[in-house]
């Protein structure tokens, strides 16, 4: 598992039976990220990409390009969707009745708190 960002010449050692690799959309210099394929059907998105691709003959490697997302954004939602398939987190009810703080778990909390602004001096 690797979350570091890796040039997609390579992608060459993924073990294509266990990860994928998600490309960022920038054409002139594209970043990959190897991702665990358990971790990547965690996502709706990412799960029908792969479904679309295994179905395909002859697919073998599975590099499936993200084209609106940066580096920065796509190492965020791996951190996440990684951290999730190792730890999945319990249901939450709808409607929301109480502060997000007090119904997910120290890690979530740790993590949301990392992408919000600081607070103004």
């Amino acid at each position: 598992m690797s979350q570091e960002p890796k040039r997609s010449q390579e992608s060459k050692s993924v073990n294509w039976s266990t990860h994928i690799v998600l490309e960022t959309g920038d054409q002139s210099d594209p970043v990959s990220f190897q991702v665990r394929r358990s971790a990547a059907m965690m996502s709706g998105l990412l799960k029908d990409m792969l479904l679309d691709q295994d179905a395909e003959e002859n697919a073998t490697e599975a590099i499936i390009p993200i084209p609106k997302a940066s580096a920065a954004t796509l190492k965020l939602v791996i951190q996440f969707i990684e951290h999730h398939c190792d730890n999945p987190s319990r249901a939450i009810k709808k409607p929301l009745r109480s502060n997000i703080a007090h119904v997910v778990g120290e890690w979530d909390q740790e993590f949301l708190a990392s992408l919000s602004p600081p607070a103004p001096p």
